[in-house]
């Protein structure tokens, strides 16, 4: 009877053990199942089931919990919030991104981001530069070197982060406007800035005409130095000049090119201009000509300019006939016996210029000194002109002439006794920023 007993007890702690271990078995699975599925769909695509007592189920206290929705949008990195679904995926077109926020209205089919700028030109003036899909300054690390040049042929250049249509001279293609100040290409001002450009040779600004920096290939050259100078074929260049400034003329004309460079400081005689078209003739390091029996530079024909340049020792120093037209900038004409500068029918503009010690010299039979003025073209005009000390007149005209900041002084006599009436104009009074040359 005892061991019946004994053998119910060992039948009954045998059961309840595997009770024990069929719940346990049960419990496991279930806690395995839910956090298994919550595992698998973790992320904002994620849909867990909860029932009313907070341990899973199908019951009627079930609620979805979308991924995404009109209050909660998607993260850049998946932009676009199926609202039917509540899913959050790539951008497929700019369409979908430009209905966001505006702020990034592109998009970059490659990551499915929606970002900021696809190309430069989306980008605004304040950031031109469009890097990784953001707008940046031109100059930010990682932004293309050609930015701003793909971006528009206006502003090619890069300069403080903006895009600007120069950042120096060299940026600067169109020849009428060779030089950059402030970011932008204009017309050249002194000849300082051609050299820097392009070098010394010409080194002249042709700021008299298009604002252009010469070249050589439109520069005949004449330096009268005998260890250096030649004549014919093949000379004329910086290496090989011409002797004379008539071979340089002559040789600007014959082939075409519009510039005669001078070097000093060795003299070279007269020469003519005679046309048609024009020439001018700019002098460097003390370039000097020296008229001898007749006069140093005339124009008979044609336009001639002529800067830089000391005249001296003519008969006159200038002169221009009619069907021609002479103006100087920045002259001296000093101490031609002939006289200074004569008009006889032709244009002259004559400025910055002194105009000393000239004359006497006879025109017509009548004695004249600085500057003598004979039936003038229209446009004949005198600016920061100064007129001392020459012999008879200052300045003696047949018809009034336009004229501003001449002054005109010397031997003794009054300003105004230097000029004759039939000028039309009187003498400033005294040498200042707007009284004679400077």
């Amino acid at each position: 009877m005892g061991a019946l007993t004994g053998t119910r007890r060992k039948a009954a702690s045998l059961l309840l053990t595997w009770v024990a271990l069929i719940t346990l078995q049960a419990a496991c699975e279930s806690e395995t199942r839910i956090s298994g599925d919550a595992g698998v769909d973790a992320g904002p695509d994620a849909t867990l089931l909860v029932d009313g007592d907070g341990m899973g189920g199908t019951g009627g206290g079930d609620a979805r919990e979308p991924g995404c929705s009109t209050e909660a949008p998607c993260s850049e990195g998946a932009p676009i919030c199926d609202l039917a679904t509540g899913l959050c995926g790539g951008c497929a077109d700019d369409g979908a991104c430009a209905a966001l926020d505006g702020a990034q209205p592109f998009c970059d089919t490659s990551s499915g981001r929606c970002v900021a700028c696809l190309s430069h030109d989306a980008c605004p003036s304040s950031a031109p530069a469009c890097v990784a899909g953001a707008c940046a300054a031109c100059d930010a690390p990682g932004a293309a070197t050609d930015a701003c040049k793909v971006r528009s042929a206006g502003t090619p250049a890069c300069a403080g982060g903006l895009c600007v249509e120069c950042a120096g001279s060299a940026d600067c293609l169109l020849s009428a406007k060779p030089i950059c100040a402030a970011n932008a290409c204009r017309a050249c001002e002194g000849d300082p800035e051609c050299v820097a450009k392009l070098g010394a040779d010409p080194g002249v600004c042709m700021r008299h005409e298009d604002g252009r920096c010469a070249t050589a290939a439109d520069t005949v050259f004449v330096e009268n130095l005998p260890s250096k100078c030649a004549a014919g074929p093949g000379a004329g260049s910086a290496a090989m000049p011409l002797c004379g400034l008539q071979q340089g003329v002559d040789a600007a004309k014959a082939q075409g090119k519009p510039l005669v460079v001078l070097k000093g400081p060795g003299a070279v005689d007269r020469a003519t201009w005679s046309g048609p078209g024009k020439v001018s003739v700019v002098g460097k390091a003390g370039a000097l000509v020296r008229g001898g029996a007749g006069p140093g530079f005339q124009a008979t024909g044609g336009e001639v300019y002529l800067r830089d340049l000391k005249l001296e020792a003519g008969d006159p120093g200038l002169k221009v006939t009619t069907g021609g037209t002479l103006r100087v900038d920045n002259a001296r004409v000093v101490n031609n016996p002939g006289g200074g500068v004569l008009v006889e029918g032709g244009k002259l503009v004559l400025e910055r210029t002194l105009v000393s010690g000239n004359g006497p010299g006879l025109f017509t039979g009548f004695p004249w000194g600085g500057i003598a003025i004979q039936s003038p073209a229209p446009g004949t005009r005198l600016e920061r002109v100064s007129v001392t000390d020459n012999e008879i007149s200052g300045i003696s005209c047949s018809s009034a002439v336009a004229a501003s900041g001449v002054l005109s002084t010397g031997h003794g006599n009054s300003a105004a006794a230097n000029i004759t009436p039939t000028c039309g104009f009187t003498s400033c009074g005294a040498p200042s920023a707007n009284c004679g040359a400077p």
